[in-house]
């Protein structure tokens, strides 16, 4: 018998207020739960310390720290030079930027939608939008 995709969402489902409370209760950030199905059912739970600047973003997350401690340079050699919490705007959409995604090649750049308070990943070319961003808001 095999895990269907219904069931993992049931399951899913009846875990998340329970590991919701858990990482409230320890100052963590409500976890980032991602779970595989089939043969078997494998959940996995992120959280981390929640510190919160100015402008809303999650300095302690990974991605903020990675960008803090190693900054960042695309594949063609732009330097992302942006402090964290930069506003920018791409696809009509407003965004802050919350750092690097380390882990991930194709979408490294981490940003907070400011309408919905959900993250997006973004690939290299928005560089030079939130670099451009952060020039304007310095003058």
């Amino acid at each position: 018998m095999t895990i269907s995709k219904a069931q993992g969402h049931e399951i899913v489902d009846e875990l998340r207020p329970a590991l919701e409370a858990v990482f409230a209760k320890h100052g963590l950030t409500p976890p980032q739960i991602r779970w595989t199905y089939g043969a078997g059912f494998e959940i996995k739970a992120k959280g981390t310390v929640e510190t919160l600047d100015e402008s809303g973003i999650n300095t302690s997350s990974m991605e903020a720290q990675y960008y803090t401690n190693f900054g960042y340079k695309s594949m063609t050699g732009l330097e992302l030079t942006a402090p964290l919490g930069t506003r920018f705007a791409t696809n009509g959409k407003e965004y802050l930027f919350a750092g690097i995604a380390a882990t991930r090649r194709k979408y490294p750049i981490y940003c907070k939608n400011i309408a919905t308070g959900e993250y997006s990943l973004f690939t290299e070319s928005v560089i030079k939008k939130i670099n451009d961003a952060a020039l304007a808001a310095s003058k």
